[in-house]
């Protein structure tokens, strides 16, 4: 005989998968980015969702889009200051502008996003693309000379030292680093793509694990170009249990 409280807890497990099965059925997904990657950008969400924002929206998706000047300061200052923390300072511009960038609404998965891009000071051939929304910010990093090594030949160490080349993940975390990934051809581009985890995984309790902006960090990477998914929380940070929209404009 099962308890009420298992009872329950099954019902519950129940409820949620046929919602979830209901969603995916009803959900047909539009590719954002342009024309000539579409293929790829299907093929990378099918392998984890927010692997197809690495991607500039095609100018249809940018009609409406609101200019930077007209978005709250409070979003666009939130992105200001975790750029820095982020990208590595060789990559970071001579100054962040926000009145250059946009916000698009209901961009990706029903959310709002603010995207802009600017050029590395110190290497104008070096490109950075960024998408943030609340606790997300999806960059992109387009560089010949920093991303030469093919995806096909990438390696786990190889990958490392891209990562903490590209990022400013704490000198005394990079042996704790931990990967799981993988080469494959997508849509006939050889891609190395995977997740990088350090003291928090997907696996952690967020009610009791402190996480970091560093601790897990999907990412793929191809030849001149590699996409990290960061997430933007403050140590001691918890989960807030809605759906809501979080930066409304």
């Amino acid at each position: 005989m099962r308890s009420r409280e298992q009872l329950s807890s099954l019902l519950l497990g129940c409820i949620l998968f046929s919602v979830g099965l209901a969603s995916q059925q009803a959900y047909k997904y539009e590719p954002v980015g342009p024309k000539e990657t579409e293929q790829l950008e299907r093929r990378l969400r099918n392998k984890l969702t927010g692997y197809d924002s690495a991607f500039w929206p095609r100018p249809e998706r940018l009609k409406d889009a609101v200019p930077g000047r007209l978005l709250p300061k409070a979003y666009t200052g939130n992105i200001r200051k975790w750029l820095p923390r982020v990208l590595d300072p060789a990559l970071m511009p001579t100054e962040l502008d926000p009145n250059g960038w946009i916000g698009v609404r209901k961009l990706y998965v029903d959310k709002n996003f603010i995207l802009g891009r600017f050029s590395s000071a110190t290497d104008p051939n070096t490109v950075i693309e960024f998408k943030g929304a609340y606790r997300n910010l999806n960059i992109t990093v387009s560089s010949k000379g920093l991303f030469a090594k093919s995806a096909a030949s990438m390696t786990t160490e190889g990958i490392r030292d891209v990562l903490t080349t590209v990022l400013r993940i704490p000198a005394d975390k990079i042996d704790k680093m931990e990967f799981r990934n993988q080469a494959e051809k997508l849509a006939g581009v050889d891609v190395y793509y995977g997740k990088m985890w350090c003291e928090w995984s997907e696996s952690s309790d967020p009610f009791t694990s402190v996480r970091q902006w560093w601790s897990y960090i999907p990412f793929w990477y191809t030849q001149g170009m590699l996409y990290v998914g960061v997430t933007t929380v403050e140590e001691g940070d918890r989960p807030h249990p809605t759906m809501e929209e979080r930066w409304p404009f």
